[in-house]
């Protein structure tokens, strides 16, 4: 009898113990979650500040494209902050600007110049990231020396 109540003792000594230190485990698991969140809501507060350069002349941001050899994409009167899924898939190798009209209409949309001259018109309520994910497809860029770019694929123009 004696040995049960040693362990009884023991036992019942070391109960706050393993409390504790289920209590700081649970702590931990806590503090990581907290931070965890804090770094995600960091990261969409950056997005959320997504600012494009502004243009006030369609003519003046197709120059730009062409003299830089990227396709052309113009947010009129929405923000990239508005859409940020698309804009990540839209930001690499075009050249993204903010128009408040085109053409006196203010209605929001996207317009979309391809490096072949080509324009496309995106409603602002259709944009998509499967929407951008077509624009990233039909993305053409002139390279040097007759080559043309067509995604991540290079094809020699005819």
């Amino acid at each position: 009898m004696q040995w049960l109540r040693n362990s009884l003792v023991i036992t019942l000594s070391l109960m706050p113990v393993i409390a504790d230190g289920a209590d700081k485990e649970q702590e931990a698991k806590d503090k990581a979650r907290a931070a965890l969140a804090l770094a995600k809501a960091a990261r969409e507060r950056e997005k959320a500040q997504v600012v494009l350069p502004k243009v006030t002349d369609y003519k003046v941001a197709e120059e730009t494209a062409k003299k830089a050899k990227k396709p052309l994409i113009i947010w009129v009167n929405v923000e990239a902050k508005e859409k940020p899924e698309v804009f990540e898939k839209l930001k690499g190798p075009a050249m993204n600007f903010w128009m408040p009209s085109y053409d006196g209409n203010n209605k929001p949309r996207l317009i979309y110049t391809r490096g072949d001259g080509a324009v496309y018109y995106f409603d602002a309520k259709d944009l998509s990231v499967e929407v951008a994910k077509i624009i990233q497809a039909s993305w053409v860029i002139k390279e040097a020396q007759g080559a043309v770019r067509v995604g991540d694929a290079i094809v020699q123009e005819k």
